[in-house]
């Protein structure tokens, strides 16, 4: 968690910042939630699925994942494929650099705003 925020710095400087890990960033809007935390902490947990549900709830994400930001899916991919042959120091290396390589882009500039403004993106 503190490589996001030392990947981040400059992005944040004195902002408040609140992070969200996991699966909750692409299934839940946490907006309401995120904009009424104020200081402290906050733990966001999200339901693990059962076994037997993991393969149909997989591909719900999947296709939720999908319709974000094409140029961030991409470089996910990317990264899984990469990353799973690395240790685990190198691959969070990998995925901090390319982590930090995605706020060149216009999507993700777009992406974060429509967030903060409480829209839906228009990749």
């Amino acid at each position: 968690m503190a490589d996001a925020f030392i990947v981040g710095e400059n992005f944040i400087d004195n902002d408040n910042v609140t992070m969200v890990l996991g699966d909750n960033i692409f299934e839940d809007d946490l907006s309401e939630d995120v904009k009424k935390f104020k200081s402290g902490g906050q733990v966001f947990a999200k339901k693990v699925t059962d076994p037997e549900n993991l393969i149909p709830e997989t591909m719900k994400s999947a296709q939720k994942i999908a319709g974000n930001g094409s140029v961030a899916a991409k470089v996910v991919k990317q990264v899984i494929r990469k990353g799973i042959h690395l240790d685990f120091k190198s691959a969070t290396d990998m995925e901090a650099s390319e982590f930090s390589k995605l706020f060149k882009h216009d999507v993700t500039k777009e992406g974060m705003a429509a967030f903060l403004e409480k829209r839906k993106p228009n990749w």
